[in-house]
This record gives structure tokens, sequence and C-alpha cells, in this order.
């Protein structure tokens, strides 16, 4: 919960000024490429997260190695975090910073697990709902997995919404066993 807190904090001041700028996009792609890079190689990824660098050096790497390659705030906010000993926070800043963005754009990311493939009418419906009760447009990644035996699952955020056959048993169990 609190990775959640520091990293929204950081995100929401990337967001308000690429919103400010009108570059939502190409702030999250950059932010993207700096998280991708850092932990694209296992010495780079040591160099910028660990504590044997001083934030004084990681900056200068980080301005050798993005200058021309990201926004000056995006650089910016990268320094800030290493003066603020934040470093673990880099993907969890880019994950709330994408959470924004969708939100902006009425976007709900939704992880559905089924037990066998959905049909189209059936994932079509499923959107319909989910849209007409958040007032967004449901984008589905989804997965199949058996053990569910039927029915299928929801990951919306941080709440699960159970709808398997084998959630159902499991509850039957609970409450005879009670």
């Amino acid at each position: 919960m609190i990775e959640r807190t520091i990293a929204s904090r950081y995100a929401q001041a990337l967001f308000d000024i690429a919103q400010e700028r009108g570059e939502l996009e190409r702030f999250g792609n950059e932010w993207q490429t700096v998280v991708d890079a850092i932990n694209g190689d296992a010495q780079v990824r040591q160099a910028f997260i660990g504590r044997v660098i001083s934030a004084h050096a990681k900056k200068e790497l980080a301005e050798k190695t993005f200058a021309d390659k990201v926004d000056p705030v995006v650089l910016g906010l990268l320094c800030l975090i290493f003066d603020k000993s934040r470093e673990e926070y880099l993907e969890a800043i880019l994950d709330e910073y994408r959470r924004l963005e969708d939100d902006k754009n009425r976007i709900l990311n939704v992880e559905l697990i089924s037990a066998a493939e959905l049909d189209a009418s059936q994932e079509e419906a499923l959107a319909k709902a989910l849209g007409a009760a958040t007032q967004k447009t449901a984008h589905f990644k989804k997965s199949i997995n058996p053990a569910l035996i039927g029915g299928f699952m929801m990951k919306i955020g941080d709440t699960v919404f159970d709808g398997s056959v084998s959630g159902q048993l499991a509850k039957m169990q609970q409450q005879l066993v009670r």
C-alpha cells in the first residue's frame, strides 16, 4: 500500500505536467523507455537501483544515458527520485501513470480468467455490462485456467470478482464447515 501511495505522488506530478503540455502519451512512453532501459540489464539495474552508487553519480549516469532520449521533465523526475532514494518505485510509478492515463481516457483494464475461451458475443456482453456499470470502455487481458471448471474470474485493479464454479464450490465448502 505504501508503495502505491509513494508511486502515485510521483506519477501524478508527471501526469499533471504532461497533461498541461498535452503530451500524456509521449511522457508515458518516455518513462516506459527509462524503466525498460534500467530493467533491461542486471548491471544497469544494480547501478541505478542499488545503494552502492551515490545519488549524485546516479544522476550523472542518468543524464548521460537519457538526456537525448527523454524530455527534461522526465529526466528531472528521475533525478529527483534518486535524490529521495525512491529508485525501487520506478516501475510502480509507471503503473500508476498508466492507470491515470486509462482513467482520463475512460478505459477499464480487466484481467479476465475463464475456464474456456469465451466467444465474441459473451465477451461483448461482458464489456457492455462493465461499460454500463463504470462508464468506461473495458479492455480485456484474457487467459484460460481449466481449474476454474466453469465460469470466469475478473480482476480489476485490486478487486477480484469470482464467478467460477471452483470459486462457488469453495464458498459452499466454507459454509458447510461452519
